[in-house]
């Protein structure tokens, strides 16, 4: 009997550590979301955060919402938050919403109108000290990652400090509001610390195919920079990006480019396909033409078809393009009539340098 009663309280403890664990890790369907949409949702995410101003204590449970917009995609994300701003209780409670993007960036605070932040002495924050506030917990670089709460609590012997606040150090002012440093401090490492990369992480639950398409086609180089991570690291082979990665070729910066090029050649079986669409591309944008000029130098062969493409690109090409489509032609892998009357085009240009590199190639070829 004792044993069959120490089975059931044993299963007991499992189901209700298994409904825990679901209550943590699952984000649950809400409701209708006003201002991304008459269709869009939002869902409830539970997270165990750490409070940055008390990183010793245990974690506790926030309910975290998870926007999506009209599309189905996760939008945006939003914490309310009532929290003390330094562990010594002398901070006034703050009492926010936190909204970030769908990569965790810091997009707004939401505060109550009869919640006002305070600095020193109880003063009420200014319409400059929010602007400024909105500055500093859009940097995520700032200096303020390298400091701990306790660097705040009290005067450091022989360092200088504001006049009003001695617990602001001169090498910090910049990076806080001023007579607030406190309150920049918490609120800076709530939105850029842990709760960022909790929310990035949920975010990649929900990177199946069509999301990353998506991400891949926005014109945040950021949200490319995260769809084409996630590819090179979960999907490096998959065929269902090529036409975005080339849109990205068309118009995207060169780390962007340079992630794309990474995608494509680890994913195109077919390398003649990939010379030509390539070929196709160049001089079209400026964030891509010296990465894919230094592609062809590399490869050990290219097509007859490949190299009459780049030929005919002469005209267009920028002098880095230009000087490597020479090359190219240079090394003796073709030599068709298509190619020399292309090169002959040259000759026509005002660029004198165009021109000598045109006037010595058919030289050569004498």
């Amino acid at each position: 009997m004792g044993k069959t009663i120490s089975k059931v309280i044993l299963y007991s403890n499992i189901i209700v550590l298994l409904g825990i664990l679901v209550f943590l890790c699952d984000c649950h369907l809400s409701q209708k979301t006003e201002g991304l949409g008459a269709h869009a949702q939002s869902r409830v995410c539970w997270l165990a955060l750490s409070d940055p101003v008390k990183p010793a204590e245990s974690k506790t449970l926030y309910n975290v919402m998870q926007f999506s917009g009209t599309n189905g995609f996760v939008k945006e994300y939003s914490l309310s938050l009532k929290t003390d701003i330094c562990y010594d209780k002398v901070c006034k409670p703050i009492e926010v919403k936190i909204y970030w993007d769908m990569l965790g960036r810091f997009l707004r605070l939401e505060r109550a109108t009869d919640s006002p932040f305070t600095k020193n002495e109880h003063d009420l924050f200014t319409a400059s000290d929010y602007t400024r506030l909105d500055e500093i917990l859009k940097d995520r670089d700032s200096i303020l990652v390298n400091y701990k709460p306790s660097f705040f609590a009290k005067r450091k012997k022989g360092v200088q400090v504001d006049a009003v606040s001695s617990a602001t150090p001169v090498s910090v002012q910049n990076a806080v509001v001023k007579d607030a440093a406190h309150t920049s401090w918490a609120l800076w490492h709530w939105v850029n610390g842990e709760t960022a990369a909790e929310l990035l992480d949920l975010t990649r639950l929900k990177c199946d195919a069509a999301f990353l398409e998506y991400c891949l086609r926005s014109q945040d180089r950021g949200t490319v920079k995260f769809a084409f991570k996630f590819i090179l690291k979960n999907q490096p082979k998959s065929q269902r990006f090529h036409d975005a990665a080339l849109g990205v070729l068309k118009q995207a910066g060169r780390a962007n480019c340079q992630l794309a090029l990474e995608y494509l050649k680890g994913s195109m079986t077919d390398k003649e396909t990939l010379h030509q669409q390539l070929a196709d591309l160049m001089g079209v944008n400026a964030g891509s033409q010296r990465l894919m000029s230094n592609y062809f130098l590399g490869e050990e062969y290219l097509s007859t078809a490949v190299l009459e493409q780049l030929a005919g690109k002469l005209a267009s090409l920028p002098y880095n393009g230009f000087i490597a489509v020479f090359i190219l032609l240079e090394s003796g892998q073709s030599n068709t009539a298509k190619i020399n009357s292309m090169v002959s085009e040259v000759l026509k240009s005002d660029d004198t340098f165009r021109v000598k590199y045109a006037r010595d190639y058919l030289k050569k070829l004498k």
